[in-house]
């Protein structure tokens, strides 16, 4: 019988299309089903594909009686319960890297928007309005930016970077990350990354080490009128305490691309805040990003139920 594979979420088309050609899978485009019908029809199904969207908890997988393998299509896995699938016997697989690129490009994107007041600027424009003397920015030559989370990301923002001209400072809270040929980060302290920078980035992992790690504390040991971008996890941030710090004048604006609900309530303050730019969460989305999602997705598949061999493990 043919691995029966589920996704739950939209993937590229070039990507659907290859994992279809493959014999050996019967694959079902699931990306327009609601909730309970996932529930219901999950127990039949040998593998699972999800986005960020689908959240694998435990009530799912206590319905996914077949269930091998869930595979995440991206990086961050925190919309699956992990540690509930091991105990059911479900490998949880991610696709690292597959995004970095396009994610590291919207990063410097945001800093551009931020700076440059690009988007109120077109706003400005297409209500008929020519403001020249409003809109005056600031270069992002020559200035410091600090990068917490120098991973995959990480280190291709600071590639881009460097071709700004700006000087780049990196932590990482997992010590024994390597840097690749070719990055030039200087390696330092959070506190030499807040004292110092005029721009920090988050591109680090969730988890209990950082969650919640930007709060009211970071804030003030921020270098005055610094921007804050975050193209990480929501989860990182304490949105209150940016929210002030910004209202404060100590941070001068931020960027996310990602927020604590998704998508946001009516009134949300993020999204109503004049200094505060928000993505609606398009790190990824990018179709050379989804394209390469997808294939290596299917690499997976086909490693892991023709050969019996697993790729990316989520421990």
């Amino acid at each position: 019988m043919n691995k029966r594979i589920l996704i739950a979420d939209a993937v590229s088309a070039v990507g659907l299309s290859k994992l279809k050609s493959i014999g050996q899978f019967e694959v079902i485009d699931a990306g327009h089903w609601d909730r309970q019908q996932l529930e219901s029809e999950i127990g039949g199904f040998h593998a699972l594909i999800v986005r960020s969207s689908t959240q694998v908890d435990q009530r799912l997988l206590d319905k996914a009686t077949q269930l091998e393998v869930v595979i995440r299509a991206g990086t961050g896995v925190d919309n699956i319960d992990v540690d509930y699938a091991k105990q059911k016997n479900v490998i949880v697989m991610n696709t690292p890297g597959t995004n970095a690129q396009a994610a590291a490009e919207l990063t410097i994107g945001l800093m551009l928007s931020l700076v440059r007041m690009i988007p109120q600027a077109i706003g400005s424009v297409e209500q008929g309005l020519w403001e020249r003397k409003r809109f005056v920015g600031t270069q992002l030559y020559q200035k410091t930016l600090g990068i917490i989370g120098i991973g995959n990301i990480g280190q291709r923002v600071a590639k881009i970077a460097h071709g700004f001209g700006m000087r780049v400072l990196g932590f990482d809270p997992r010590e024994t990350i390597e840097l690749l040929p070719g990055v030039n980060i200087e390696r330092v302290d959070l506190a030499t990354v807040q004292a110092q920078s005029d721009f920090i980035s988050l591109h680090a992992a969730l988890n209990p080490q950082t969650q919640v790690m930007i709060d009211h504390t970071f804030f003030a040991m921020m270098k005055p009128g610094a921007y804050l971008i975050n193209c990480s996890r929501a989860e990182l941030v304490k949105s209150v305490d940016l929210v002030a710090a910004i209202e404060q004048g100590h941070v001068a604006g931020a960027a996310v691309d990602v927020l604590p609900q998704e998508p946001p309530e009516q009134g949300d303050i993020f999204v109503s805040h004049p200094h505060i730019l928000v993505t609606p969460h398009i790190g990824a989305s990018t179709k050379e990003a989804q394209d390469n999602v997808m294939l290596q997705v299917c690499e997976q598949l086909q490693s892991y139920f023709l050969e019996g061999i697993t790729q990316h493990q989520v421990m």
